[in-house]
C-alpha cells in the first residue's frame, strides 16, 4: 500500500476519533448541566424532581418547584447514578 494513503487513512482515523471524543464531552456536559446556573455539575449531591430534572446543590435550596417541569418539589430527592457519574469522571480525572 502507499504510505501517503496509508497516512491520510491514519489521519481520518484521527479526527474521526477527536470528534468522537468532542461528541461525548459535549453529551457529558449537557447531561451535566444545571438549568438554573448553567454550570457543569462536578460534585454530590445531585438533586431531582420526581420527574428526573437535575439540578446543582447549590441551587436546589433556591428552589420550590423544578426549572424544567414546574412540579412543586417534593422533599430532597438525590440522583445517585448521577452522582456516581460525577464522581467517577471526578477519579479518572485526578489519576490522569
Amino acid at each position: 500500500m502507499d504510505l501517503g494513503k496509508e497516512g491520510k487513512r491514519k489521519r481520518r482515523k484521527r479526527r474521526k476519533r477527536r470528534k468522537k471524543d468532542e461528541e461525548m464531552k459535549k453529551y457529558f456536559k449537557d447531561l451535566l448541566e444545571c438549568p438554573v446556573c448553567f454550570e457543569t455539575i462536578d460534585s454530590v449531591p445531585i438533586y431531582q424532581c420526581r420527574n428526573g430534572h437535575v439540578v446543582c446543590k447549590d441551587c436546589h435550596p433556591k428552589l420550590e418547584t423544578c426549572p424544567i417541569c414546574r412540579e412543586l418539589r417534593d422533599g430532597p430527592i438525590r440522583n445517585l447514578k448521577r452522582e456516581d457519574m460525577v464522581e467517577r469522571l471526578q477519579l479518572s480525572i485526578s489519576e490522569a
